[in-house]
């Protein structure tokens, strides 16, 4: 299913007693940011969950609020419960291959 491909592209940093490592910084490209402005409603300058759900619909996944909220803890590295930018482009590349399978099934 998806949920298990995003888990497998997500690794099991959830279950590790000690945080994990500092992901390096990644490159914010032009569409990650016209993507993340335009679900950004509210303009807080971070996604909130039902905000990162819809992202997730519109890219083709399907999943569930429980879902979601695993995909958004897995990259929300202050753990505020919000994606700022740089997360939520970290969660667009790992989802990448994802999203580019879901794209090809529905086609």
């Amino acid at each position: 299913s998806e949920f298990q491909q995003l888990c497998l592209q997500l690794g099991a940093t959830q279950t590790h007693a000690r945080p994990p490592p500092p992901r390096p910084e990644v490159v914010v490209s032009p569409e990650v940011r016209r993507a993340f402005e335009r679900y950004d409603h509210n303009g807080s300058g971070a996604l909130d969950r039902s905000e990162l759900e819809a992202a997730l619909r519109d890219m083709g996944l399907d999943m569930t609020s429980k879902e979601a909220g695993v995909a958004l803890r897995s990259v929300d590295v202050d753990g505020n419960g919000r994606l700022d930018l740089q997360e939520f482009a970290r969660l667009c590349q790992i989802l990448e291959p994802v999203t580019r399978a879901a794209h090809h099934h529905r086609l």
